[in-house]
């Protein structure tokens, strides 16, 4: 493949030509993090940082910032930039020098090589720092560069908390006027006719799953043209997409065995409801897709 110009080839792929590809343990220095236990904990403000984060505060700090921390043994692959003076916890990792690079960069790359994958086995998932050695990464040879691509994706981290966030607001005030809307404290405008108590069977008909079918030696792992002639499309609880249903099953059930038990058989618009394994899944099915009927295993179907 031709190599564009301003961009050079190397082990690690190609990347521009003020760049660099070096071995991992020349871009940083690691360095185990520090004994402490609840007998030598004394109460303070200074974070100590475990594999796991913040775990809680002591009196004095043993790295000034700014530090990056990353697990040693416990919970592997987190990265944390931190800036403030701190302790790096003995299940941890700390870079010791950043041999000229951007600290939040150094905090990217570490992140984004997902240092998990280089456990060493052991019961407890452990990170050894010299199984760092022989790893290459690219890196821009100018600070510059790295600050801006750190600040870069900090920024796109920030978008995307406060769009969680946001969302997880608003599920909040769906939820709320879910409850209020369908207890009949809040009425939509135009609406005032009073509200009335009836029971669930009489709203609909119910069929739940039908025993005597043997599902094991039945559904057979889709090796064959979805749809194809002889073979029905097999619903279950991974199949469920919030109020839908996907369509991309990877089961069938051969058709002469499926019309022996018409009771689960899907031909006609209903709801579709979990009631083992991952209980409570809701989807509306509609047979608009294709003309064949469906099977329904593990649940309700509801007219």
């Amino acid at each position: 493949m031709e190599v564009k110009a301003g961009y050079k080839e190397t082990e690690v792929g190609i990347i521009p030509e003020d760049w660099v590809a070096i071995n991992l343990s020349e871009f940083c220095t690691l360095q185990r993090g520090f004994d402490i236990t609840e007998a030598t904990r004394v109460s303070g403000t200074i974070p100590v940082y475990s594999s796991s984060g913040l775990s809680y505060y002591h009196n004095k700090a043993m790295v000034s910032p700014p530090g990056v921390v990353t697990g040693r043994k416990g919970i592997l692959g987190k990265v944390f930039l931190i800036n403030e003076p701190f302790w790096p916890h003995d299940t941890t990792l700390w870079v010791k020098d950043f041999k000229g690079n951007h600290p939040a960069y150094v905090a990217l790359v570490l992140k984004n090589f997902h240092l998990e994958r280089l456990d060493a086995a052991t019961a407890v998932p452990t990170l050894n720092r010299n199984n760092l050695v022989g790893y290459v990464v690219a890196v821009p040879t100018s600070i510059a560069e790295q600050k801006a691509i750190a600040k870069a994706l900090s920024d796109a981290d920030a978008l995307i908390e406060a769009l969680e966030g946001l969302i997880a607001k608003k599920r909040h005030v769906k939820q709320g006027a879910m409850s209020e809307l369908m207890s009949g404290r809040v009425r939509l405008p135009g609406f005032s006719d009073e509200w009335k108590v009836v029971t669930f069977d009489s709203l609909c008909k119910t069929f739940t799953k039908q025993t005597g079918f043997d599902y094991s030696a039945s559904i057979k792992p889709s090796l064959i043209t979805k749809y194809a002639d002889g073979f029905l499309p097999f619903i279950q609880n991974k199949d469920f997409e919030g109020k839908n249903i996907n369509y991309q099953t990877d089961y069938f059930v051969p058709e002469k065995i499926a019309i022996k038990f018409p009771r689960i058989l899907l031909d006609e618009k209903c709801l579709l409801i979990s009631i083992s394994g991952s209980i409570g899944n809701v989807a509306v099915f509609s047979d608009h897709q294709t003309s064949l009927c469906r099977w329904c295993d593990r649940g309700w179907k509801i007219y």
